[in-house]
């Protein structure tokens, strides 16, 4: 795959891999739930303290997206990034400093959110520079990579942390993910060569009206609001599995091991199927693409459900991977609904501000699970209540019409 321009030729895919690897450990985000026990082992922390933590992590992520939009215009991608990588490193290092909730709500929650989200806007902008024949190639790449984070880097800090402690683990990832950012734009240069599509690129596009919405114009339509609500609920009940998933899992009965690696089929699914739904977007529209994924979500919470209830290791670890693949769906489907519904002119603000669902789906989600799980002994409770949400979610992409 190639940019063909006048007196040169410029291989791009050497770029994109390094990109997905910048991405997979900006994904380590989603392997917290490796590091619940050993925090709570060492603090005496319980489940609802500790569960906050990822919902601190995940609002931080979404202002830090929003963050970056604005950066990027003002001081570039490289200073960006480089910002990525100082809050992630003062993060994790800061963590290990630690003694209290305080401490690790401000370190891994809001300095690590804060800066994954830094680097998550500005990687995607930065490679959505080389790929712009092919954005949503580019985009599920990279979404792939940000999901496996929790799984290949999920396992990668069990083994870690049996070696170095979960103090050590953290040092180790905040200095590789500051390395990887820090020298992304020296790899991969901000300004590529001028890119000039054949006459008969994306045809998909002829004949289609030009709509370029700015933020103040988006957040007035009723589709907007309806759209909101689907990815909040359906973020919920993702995050809140994602976000519990080693604990879900030991509640069976099964072993920290094995429970890591269970719990990282989330992972897979979740990046597998984000090059999947944003391909289906396109194939089959927004209402049917919405529709499977509230369906695929339904489904898994009812499956997880009976898991809990019989202790079944085999139907939980089906709902884990259908739950990951509805997770999975959101983002490329939000980054689809923002281009399709609101043009391409405003995308990078526009998209930021329909990631602020992920702040209300986290308290929805993680939060409400582990204060449920407390109360009642049990992560089943909050399963009911996920399922609901579900189904109200589902209902709201359903009742989207322009």
């Amino acid at each position: 795959m190639e940019i063909s321009v006048p007196n040169a030729s410029v291989k791009r895919w050497p770029y994109l891999v390094y990109g997905f690897f910048m991405m997979l450990f900006l994904g380590l985000i989603y392997a917290w739930s490796v590091f619940i026990t050993p925090l709570e082992t060492t603090f005496g922390w319980v489940r609802s303290q500790t569960s906050l933590i990822f919902t601190i992590s995940m609002s931080s992520f979404c202002v830090g997206g929003i963050v970056a939009g604005i950066l990027i215009k003002k001081i570039s991608f490289r200073k960006t990034l480089y910002l990525s990588a100082l809050f992630i490193l003062s993060g994790f290092v800061g963590a290990t400093r630690i003694d209290s909730l305080l401490g690790i709500y401000l370190t891994y929650g809001v300095l690590c959110g804060f800066g994954v989200g830094l680097g998550y806007n500005a990687t995607l902008g930065l490679f959505a520079k080389w790929y712009p024949d092919k954005p949503g190639f580019c985009s599920g790449a990279l979404l792939m990579g940000f999901g496996f984070g929790g799984l290949l880097l999920g396992n990668l800090a069990t083994y870690l942390m049996g070696i170095v402690g979960w103090q050590g683990t953290f040092i180790f990832f905040g200095i590789i993910s500051a390395i990887l950012l820090a020298l992304s734009t020296h790899i991969v240069g901000e300004n590529p060569p001028e890119f000039k599509p054949s006459a008969s690129a994306d045809p998909s596009t002829a004949g289609q009206p030009v709509v370029d919405m700015d933020y103040k114009q988006m957040v007035k339509q009723p589709s907007f609001w309806l759209y909101s609500v689907f990815t909040m609920f359906m973020g919920a009940s993702g995050l809140a599995v994602i976000g519990n998933a080693v604990p879900i899992a030991q509640e069976i009965g099964m072993p920290i091991a094995l429970a890591t690696t269970v719990a990282g089929l989330i992972s897979v699914t979740n990046g597998a199927s984000r090059i999947i739904f944003g391909s289906a977007f396109d194939l089959i529209g927004k209402h049917m693409t919405m529709f499977i994924d509230a369906a695929i979500a339904v489904l898994a919470i009812g499956i997880l459900i009976i898991a809990l209830s019989t202790s079944s290791i085999p139907l939980l670890i089906a709902g884990f991977i259908l739950i990951g693949m509805a997770y999975g769906g959101v983002p490329p489907t939000s980054a689809s609904f923002a281009n399709r519904m609101y043009g391409p002119k405003n995308f990078p603000v526009n998209f930021s501000i329909i990631n602020i669902n992920i702040i209300p789906a986290s308290l929805l989600g993680p939060a409400l699970a582990g204060v449920l799980q407390v109360s009642t002994g049990s992560y089943l409770s909050a399963f009911y209540v996920l399922l609901v949400l579900c189904l109200l979610g589902g209902t709201a992409g359903y009742l989207i019409k322009k």
